[in-house]
């Protein structure tokens, strides 16, 4: 096989891969992406969560597009790191939007729906009680639950 010739992740009409050269492929890789003033946009195929996915030719699969615009533009992420976008919007390959921390360091920086909410499912307000795990507790809710486990609790013993 001629190493100027890769598989890209364009297809004919029957749906098979089109060989390429390195360059042509490049170009079609860059022409999936949309620089605005920010952010670089990915528009190519997204996943579900609005991740853009490409095909990555080294591995043979496809890959998220911000991971293989970060490793050719930046170099390698360790293993254990993420990359977390700065901007918060998903569809950016910018490299510098993306930051590469732990899972961990990733979701506390993100934005989560239960983070953001003030009520708990009963309408009560949150007061910013939090258990041992860091999780919040809704204060009305866990004292009548408290109370109904002791109910059941005296039953139990009469």
């Amino acid at each position: 096989m001629n190493d100027d010739l890769l598989i890209s992740d364009d297809r004919d009409t029957m749906g098979r891969f089109l060989k390429k050269t390195k360059e042509q492929s490049v170009a079609s890789f860059i022409s999936r992406i949309e620089k605005t003033e920010s952010c670089w946009l990915w528009k190519g195929c997204l996943d579900k969560n609005g991740y853009g996915l490409a095909y990555d030719q080294k591995k043979g699969n496809t890959g998220l597009a911000h991971r293989l615009v970060y490793t050719l533009l930046k170099g390698h992420i360790a293993n254990g790191l993420v990359l977390d976008h700065l901007c918060r919007n998903h569809a950016c390959v910018n490299p510098e939007h993306l930051e590469a921390v732990t899972q961990k360091e990733n979701v506390r920086r993100g934005e989560s729906y239960w983070r953001n909410k003030d009520v708990c499912i009963n309408g009560h307000q949150y007061v910013g009680t939090v258990n041992k795990r860091g999780a919040r507790v809704c204060r009305p809710c866990a004292n009548e639950r408290n109370r109904e486990y002791q109910r059941r609790k005296e039953m139990s013993n009469v």
